[in-house]
């Protein structure tokens, strides 16, 4: 159950750091990479979002996000990123016009952006403005749509919507903002794939695909109770996909996975086939709460009566899955019950 409950987070993690990852402001030049020591990556828990050591336990709780501890600086990025840009504005748009965003084109993975909670976003257009809203951190395999609503009727102005870094030859759709009829809201949609950039991670050693998610906007989720204990190498790529020239760009970090199971136990002395079933977990020397497994043994019992003479192997386990686990073997025997025979009378 716990894998499951880790699972199902990684839809809703997407969501919060498009929610988070907003930028607002007057109208931006459009940037270039950010590269190091600017550019450089964090390790996160992906449940709080507060930074965490780069020393981890397998049996972390929660998923891990590693991403860029910042993704805009001056005229710089490091995530894809789509911009709006509008004006000049109307002297009445901050109370006449209203802004939504989502990604995505169903139910199931429409991800609104504005004005949504839980982390609050600038949901109006300010009034007789230049005004842009940078998003980064947004899905390139995913559609963005725009809305673009008036309250009451008023004067329209113009609208561009652009990657943060391509040239004004890539533009993806120019119009108005059009204020009449009152109540009115147009659908602006930037198809998927559209060039805003490209976002990808690769993790040395390699762990298992369902250890590992990034949806191409630059964060990364890991899954601790998947990696097996080492030093892992991370890196993050980023191409801008820029008109006419990209600008690329990559930072390295790493992290240590611990594991913090201890499987050993004492190795019983030899029983006869007569004995009763011996309790095996007082036997533990290391980490409790694990299971024995082997010929013989039966909820966590070793039962020789049950067994002809020999020597048996039995196995215990401790841990959260294969990866975040140990195991020790041991050898039990089993001895012929002894007859006395004193001889004739």
């Amino acid at each position: 159950m716990e894998m499951f409950m880790k699972t199902k987070y990684k839809l809703l993690l997407l969501i919060s750091s498009l929610f988070a990852l907003l930028n607002s402001n007057s109208v931006k030049a459009q940037m270039n990479c950010m590269t190091p020591p600017t550019l450089s990556l964090g390790v996160y828990d992906a449940n709080t979002w507060g930074m965490i050591s780069p020393t981890i336990p397998c049996t972390y709780t929660n998923l891990i996000n590693v991403s860029p501890v910042q993704w805009s600086s001056g005229n710089n990025g490091t995530t894809p990123c789509i911009m709006l840009i509008a004006g000049p504005t109307n002297p009445n748009s901050q109370t006449n016009n209203s802004l939504t965003i989502h990604q995505g084109t169903s139910a199931v993975n429409a991800l609104s952006i504005c004005p949504s909670v839980p982390v609050p976003c600038p949901s109006f257009v300010p009034s007789s403005s230049m005004y842009s809203l940078s998003l980064f951190f947004v899905t390139p395999t995913l559609q963005t749509v725009y809305r673009l609503c008036n309250i009451s009727t008023a004067a329209s102005f113009n609208y561009t919507i652009k990657s943060c870094y391509s040239g004004p030859s890539s533009n993806f759709t120019t119009g108005t903002w059009f204020n009449s009829p009152a109540n009115n809201c147009q659908t602006i949609t930037i198809p998927a794939n559209s060039p805003v950039g490209i976002a990808s991670y690769t993790v040395s050693p390699a762990v298992p695909p369902s250890a590992s998610v990034s949806f191409g906007n630059g964060d990364l989720f890991l899954d601790t109770y998947q990696m097996t204990a080492g030093v892992y190498t991370i890196t993050y790529h980023f191409n801008s996909q820029g008109s006419p020239t990209s600008c690329t760009a990559t930072a390295t970090t790493t992290i240590m996975i611990t594991n913090p199971f201890n499987p050993s136990w004492s190795q019983p002395s030899p029983q006869c086939t007569t004995n009763p079933c011996l309790n095996l977990p007082p036997y533990v020397t290391g980490s409790p709460g694990g299971t024995f497994v082997g010929t013989g043994v039966t909820s966590n019992s070793f039962c020789p009566n049950l067994l002809t003479p020999g020597n048996y192997t039995v196995t215990y386990t401790v841990g959260v899955s294969p990866q975040c686990g140990a195991a020790q073997t041991r050898t039990i025997t089993v001895a012929p019950t002894p007859i006395a025979n004193a001889g004739p009378t």
